[in-house]
């Protein structure tokens, strides 16, 4: 709808993977960027060995911390701006969200990777 009626074109792609980042150009990745592999990150190269990785992570009965990083293009000024209430779900307003996945607020970044670079059970014996 977005895209239909605003021109406004949303991509979000898998960007690390425990540590494995990838190498991505925000200003040219592309849907079918992204849908070409199950793990949709488009760079293809890290793609590969982000599935390995979380095979080997799953034969463990684990699994591992990641990044998504989205690109909005075509956003018209004022769209989108910055929240009236607090950004940090409330239980009114749906399931909490998990500090760790947490990444803007109020326009500001904040360092929270560091959970997506440890497995499930280290993290969760912490």
């Amino acid at each position: 709808m977005l895209a239909e009626q605003a021109q406004i074109e949303i991509v979000a792609y898998v960007k690390q993977v425990q540590n494995l980042g990838a190498t991505v150009d925000a200003s040219q990745v592309t849907r079918k960027d992204v849908d070409a592999n199950i793990v949709r990150c488009p760079d293809a190269a890290v793609a590969d060995q982000m599935i390995a990785l979380i095979d080997q992570a799953r034969t463990d009965g684990d699994s591992l911390g990641g990044v998504i990083e989205a690109v909005a293009r075509h956003v018209p000024a004022g769209l989108g701006g910055r929240c009236s209430t607090s950004c940090t779900p409330t239980s009114r307003q749906g399931p909490a969200v998990h500090p760790g996945l947490q990444r803007l607020r109020g326009g500001q970044r904040l360092r929270r990777h560091a959970p997506a670079r440890l497995r499930a059970q280290r993290y969760l014996l912490r």
